[in-house]
């Protein structure tokens, strides 16, 4: 290379190391860029720790906080209206019993009697009864599938609306 080439380039080199420095000082004369360690401001919004410690997660957790009781007040009505006017029985022992019902028979389940009943279907004509497998209350009529758990809540009476069906129970009954 000759001198004039070399002069050119070291020129060339030295216009653009000077125009760097010159953006740099006029970055920060101007403020548009902060200094290493300079937290930011409303103005300049840079996130920073303090900032996510200090105002976003209390507002996330104060929204998650208001959802969850929210969630748990809709539960608890939910059970408060599953569980209304149940009086628990006398505790007794634990013994499970069970007995084939045929065709149009008709059983009474005292307050707090659980039955499970395979084989058939039986149909709830009246009384508070809780099906368990469905988690729901049946209406009046209601058919409770083969194979179901049901808890009276009350004196309920079912009729077998199969040829016949084997009833699991824990508790008192009476069959008609």
């Amino acid at each position: 290379m000759n001198i004039s080439k070399k002069a050119g380039c070291a020129l060339l080199i030295a216009f653009f190391v000077a125009i760097a420095v010159l953006g740099v000082y006029l970055g920060f004369k101007v403020g548009k860029v902060n200094a290493a360690g300079s937290a930011g401001t409303k103005d300049d919004p840079l996130v920073t720790l303090s900032y996510l410690n200090e105002v976003f997660k209390p507002e996330i957790n104060a929204a998650l906080a208001k959802k969850a009781d929210e969630a748990a007040a809709e539960n608890r009505a939910l059970v408060e209206s599953a569980v209304a006017g149940y009086t628990p029985p006398e505790p007794r022992e634990s013994e499970y019993s069970s007995v084939t019902l045929y065709k149009d028979q008709k059983v009474t389940l005292a307050n707090g009697t659980n039955a499970f009943f395979a084989g058939g279907e039986v149909t709830f004509t009246s009384g508070k009864l809780f099906d368990m497998s469905a988690s729901s209350s049946p209406a009046a009529k209601a058919v409770i599938p083969a194979y179901h758990w049901v808890f009276s809540t009350g004196d309920s009476v079912l009729t077998v609306t199969g040829d016949s069906v084997v009833m699991t129970s824990s508790g008192a009954y009476k069959i008609d």
